[in-house]
């Protein structure tokens, strides 16, 4: 009889629970935000012209880009890497989400220089770019010389600048360990995850091709959501006839999902991030990152979320992929301040369920994200399209890891082919 009461009162307790926590969300929601008007999302900064050589002294301009959510004043400032630390500037938001550009000038007339800057801003927290480094190489004022009798000089070929056509996709994907989920699963069974990606060319920090952000359609459980790509293993059920719903050791869009079997499409892998010219002197940038895709955010997801790695005895820490060597240390690197680097998932008792990036790790702003950059020129390019790092010709591993918590483990397949 006292097992029957106790247990009839935990029930009750945790309905009341609910309850609560259902009608004070609101004004919980409604404080947390009067408490933080604006919170920057990105800086990022570049040099213009990123290498100079010619007759000194001479200017470099810094060229920087401020994103913030909320209305508000926020301070910022530039270092260099003389240890010159600017004077502290101030920029209004007026709740937009427009990004707001600042810029700075340094002027040097030493012989042969690398430098860089950086642009810092802060309100309710503190951001900062990459460094925007840059190359001098002055060589003085030209003297004027005395005309000369022109002289008959044989006819050159003009120097033909070194290109080809170049193709990057996104083969597929392996998920080594799937995400901490809704434990109701009602965003789908098992994980539902997304593409986002950019391709963006230049040359001498001059903008020539810029893909914007590339969206995939969901892939997952796909029952009864035409907008979906049917992908993984888990199995079907009352609510789901068919099998759908991404699990641990599955694979997408084969078995072999390193390996371009069909044609790249737009919106769901193999997935096409590039395709055209690239040439000497030019430099090509590929940003690609892989989302979960969580569903509604109401309380009950919030309870289950933050419940799920308590009763998930599976969770385990991984060890953080080794730092690339060789020429895949040259390409493969971290872009900060790239795609998914403003999304925070806080950690407490009753969780943070939204779309996030996979591979967020755990800092004292909460769970973060880095995503993972590759930079190729001409050269680089060239020789990657032919070098087997592991799963074929051209065919690059990326790794995003999640901190324990959120549990999650994919490698995505990222091929570079050249095509002329």
């Amino acid at each position: 009889m006292k097992s029957q009461i106790s247990k009839l009162f935990a029930t009750t307790a945790l309905a009341a629970l609910l309850a609560a926590l259902a009608v004070f969300q609101p004004f919980i929601t409604r404080k947390a935000s009067a408490a933080q008007d604006i919170y920057i999302t990105a800086a990022m900064l570049e040099a213009q012209p990123d290498a100079y050589t010619g007759p000194c002294p001479t200017t470099i301009k810094f060229i920087g880009r401020i994103t913030a959510k909320g209305k508000g004043t926020i301070k910022y400032t530039f270092t260099r890497s003389d240890g010159a630390v600017g004077p502290t500037f101030t920029l209004f938001f007026d709740g937009s989400g427009a990004p707001q550009t600042v810029t700075n000038t340094w002027t040097l007339s030493v012989a042969s220089y690398t430098g860089w800057q950086t642009l810092k801003a802060w309100a309710s927290n503190e951001v900062e770019s990459g460094r925007a480094y840059f190359k001098l190489n002055c060589q003085g004022a030209q003297t004027p010389q005395a005309p000369q009798p022109p002289r008959q000089q044989p006819k050159q070929p003009p120097a033909q600048q070194a290109h080809a056509r170049f193709r990057v996709t996104i083969n597929g994907f392996i998920a080594d360990r799937q995400t901490a989920d809704d434990i109701l699963e009602r965003d789908g069974r098992g994980d539902e995850v997304f593409f986002l990606a950019q391709a963006r060319l230049t040359e001498g920090g001059r903008s020539l091709r810029d893909s914007g952000l590339l969206r995939s359609r969901v892939m997952g459980d796909a029952n009864g959501r035409s907008d979906r790509v049917n992908a993984g293993s888990s199995p079907p059920n009352l609510i789901a006839p068919t099998t759908g719903g991404l699990r641990t050791g599955d694979t997408f869009p084969s078995s072999t999902p390193w390996r371009l079997a069909t044609a790249p499409t737009a919106d769901r892998a193999p997935m096409l991030l590039f395709d055209g010219d690239l040439a000497s002197g030019q430099t090509l940038t590929i940003v690609p990152t892989f989302w979960e895709w969580d569903g509604p955010d109401d309380l009950l997801t919030v309870v289950g979320r933050a419940f799920n790695p308590v009763l998930d005895f599976g969770a385990r820490s991984v060890m953080p992929a080794p730092i690339p060597t060789g020429l895949l240390g040259q390409i493969l690197g971290v872009a900060e301040g790239g795609i998914g680097s403003e999304v925070r998932v806080r950690r407490g008792i009753f969780g943070d369920p939204h779309d996030r990036p996979i591979g967020m790790q755990f800092t004292a702003d909460g769970y973060t994200f880095l995503p993972q950059r590759l930079l190729m020129s001409y050269e680089l390019a060239d020789a990657a399209s032919r070098a087997d790092f592991g799963f074929g010709a051209g065919v690059i591993p990326v790794r995003y890891t999640d901190n324990r918590d959120l549990q999650g483990d994919y490698r995505i397949f990222v091929q570079i082919q050249r095509l002329t």
